[in-house]
Formats: C-alpha cells, structure tokens, sequence
C-alpha cells in the first residue's frame, strides 16, 4: 500500500509528456516522366528527404558525405513499390534505419530521434471579411500546406477537434488577439507538448511557439510573421530547426568514453528488459554492460558515443526522467518506478552487445560482478522519474 501512495503521489507532480513516435526511414516520390534518369532521381530525393527529417538540418544534402551517397542509394533501401498519384507515378521507398544513423555518423551530421514533441496548432484564418477557427476536419489548402510541410520535417503536428466542448470555451477573437488565458486552458484537454498559434489573414501569418505543455501555462517561446504564401514551410522549418538543435546529438565513430549509470526502483522483469533495451537503443551509446543487481537496483557501464551532456539528454528523453541534482563523479542514478517484484540476478538474462558502430566484451554474468573503478567512469548524475 505504501509503495502504492508513493507512486501515485509521483505521477501528480510529473508532466504528461505527449511525445510522438516519428517514421523517419519512409518516403513517396513522384517520378519526373520526362528526365533520363527520373527513378534514379526520385530515389535520391526521397534519401535527402529521409537525411532532413533525421538530422533535422534542412541543409543537410549539401554535406559531401551525403552528396555521394546520394548517387549510391542502393545501399541505403530495404523495400521499393510504385503507386498512382493521379496521373503521375510515384517510388515509395524504405530506408534502412541502422544504415542510415551509420551515414549520419560518418558525416558527423547530428541524429533527431525519432521521439519527438507533439505541437498543438491553433490556426485562425480570415477569408472575405470572416475569421474562423480551422478545426482539424477542416483541411483548409493552408492546413494541408502546413501538415504536408510537417510531415517532411518529421514535426509531429495535431489540430483541435472543434467539437461542443472547444466551441464553448474559446473563440476566434481569443486566438486572432492571442489571449494566452483562454488557449492555455481549452487546450489542457490535449495531450501536446507545446502550442503553436497562427492568424492568417490572407496576406501575412503571425504565429506565436509556446514551448511548454499547455498545463505548465503558456510563455511565447517565438514568434514571427511571413507572407501567406511561403509561411507554412518557413514556420515549421523554424520550428523544426528550433527542436532539433534543443534535441540533436552527434553521434562519433569512436567511443568518447565510460560511465556508471544506475537505475532505482526496477521492480519487474519486464520493466528491467524494457530498460536494458532502451538505453542499448540510444544513439549515443555503443554498449551498455550489466555491472551489478542488487535489490531493486540495476547498474550497468555505458560506453558513450557522444558527449555526455548530450547522453545525459538522450535518458531524460527516452526515459522521460527529470535530472534532480549533481552528487559526484562516479555514477548516474536513474529513479524508474513500478511494480513491487524485484528481479534477482539468476533471473536476468545474460547481455550480449548488439551496438553496431562500436564492439565491448559480452558483459560478465551478474553473479560475478567487477568492481567499478573511477578510471571506469565519468561523473555522477541523478534523475528521478
């Protein structure tokens, strides 16, 4: 019962993250008819669009590593179909997701995970004279040109309902005079990490970011105005821009060193695998070995593959934890609340390393531990969920 309060108790004071799983790796291009080489270059288009949208750097074909690959596309493609788009032909092509974080690395090009913020849009436009609020079942030509745009930056975006409820607590006039109170708390109902407001009278969009969960309350985070006709494009590119710098990571082709990362509170042997998996899967890691279980205490060595502060982001990304305080320089202690079984070492799996860029020697089976040395480690870090 007790370890019951607590958990709940945690769950009141956390944010609900609303974080959205991107398909980076997928494109569908539309085949020029008349070039020589049309396939080939629809090929290498939907490659540069799938580098955009991962790196998060709307320049990113002009890199030389990526030039060259895109004459070489073969190598990057796992699945290949064609599809009607009215009268044109399009490629719909898959990309390998190892070999493609692998190109990045190698162009020293940053990696956006693919878990990125959802941004609710308020979009009011004015046409003959009227303004209306564009609901979601909407699809105004702006509202297509903006998700469109979205969809090839990898901006996870989602529109209001406009069903009674929003109807009743907001209006066009709170969104066309930006009255933060109002759009703050009708889009509470929203599971969205951030809020983005747009006026669109025909001629020119201003559009306000506020980079916060609407229950957080609302700060501008940016704001601009664009002609109405290039806006949709240049507002997500800043915006995508804006997230990829505060997210990205540079991933290096050789290790940039160890440290101790400890979870708490894993309760369950499901949870414990779950976790394993996770920070194997981090792109700035090339092995994460289990050092020691004890208790409802796991401790692993991480060799890292970026710096560490943006190791430490990519744990308080993909584990949503909350960095709570610096005590020295030896081990990360990561909280990961949940059930009340605690997995002994007999139960644990022994670790292989799966990390693709750079190899470690298998993990020691956690009944024979070695003992952490501060060679071994980087700096102690500590999050709780």
């Amino acid at each position: 019962m007790r370890n019951i309060a607590l958990l709940l108790m945690s769950l009141v004071s956390l944010p609900v993250l609303a974080m959205t799983q991107v398909n980076l790796y997928q494109s569908s291009i539309v085949i020029d008819q008349e070039a020589e080489n049309g396939d080939q270059q629809a090929r290498a288009k939907g490659l540069e669009q799938v580098i955009i949208r991962a790196s998060g750097d709307a320049n990113a074909a002009s890199n030389p590593v990526i030039r060259k690959a895109m004459g070489k596309t073969s190598q990057y493609i796992t699945q290949i179909s064609y599809a009607s788009r009215g009268d044109d032909q399009e490629v719909r092509l898959v990309f390998s997701e190892p070999r493609i974080k692998a190109l990045l690395t190698q162009a020293q090009l940053p990696y956006w995970p693919a878990q990125r913020k959802t941004v609710l849009v308020w979009l009011a436009e004015e046409e003959a004279g009227q303004r209306a609020i564009s609901w979601d079942y909407a699809n105004t030509n702006y509202m297509s040109t903006l998700r469109d745009s979205a969809q090839q930056r990898g901006l996870p975006l989602t529109f209001p309902l406009g069903d009674f409820e929003d109807m009743t607590n907001i209006e066009v006039s709170d969104i066309w005079g930006g009255f933060e109170d109002v759009i703050e708390q009708t889009s509470q109902r929203y599971p969205a990490d951030a809020v983005l407001v747009l006026r669109n009278d025909g001629n020119n969009v201003r559009w306000t970011l506020y980079d916060q969960a609407p229950a957080q309350g609302l700060r501008a985070t940016m704001n601009n105005s664009y002609p109405a006709n290039t806006s949709a494009q240049r507002i997500v590119d800043d915006i995508a821009a804006f997230y990829s710098n505060k997210d990205a990571v540079v991933v290096s082709q050789e290790t940039s060193g160890k440290t101790v990362v400890t979870f708490e509170n894993v309760s369950s042997a499901e949870q414990f695998f779950k976790l394993e998996k996770g920070l194997e899967d981090l792109s700035t890691v090339a092995t994460a070995n289990l050092l020691e279980v004890h208790s409802d205490t796991v401790t692993f060595e991480v060799e890292l593959l970026a710096s560490r502060t943006d190791f430490e982001q990519s744990v308080l990304r993909a584990i949503q934890a909350h960095k709570e305080a610096s005590v020295s320089e030896e081990t990360a202690t990561v909280d990961a609340t949940q059930d009340e079984f605690v997995p002994q070492p007999e139960q644990l799996p022994e670790l292989e390393n799966e990390a693709e860029v750079v190899q470690d020697e298998q993990a020691p089976a956690p009944t024979q531990l070695p003992e952490v040395t501060n060679e071994q480690s980087s700096g102690e870090i500590v999050f709780s969920l």
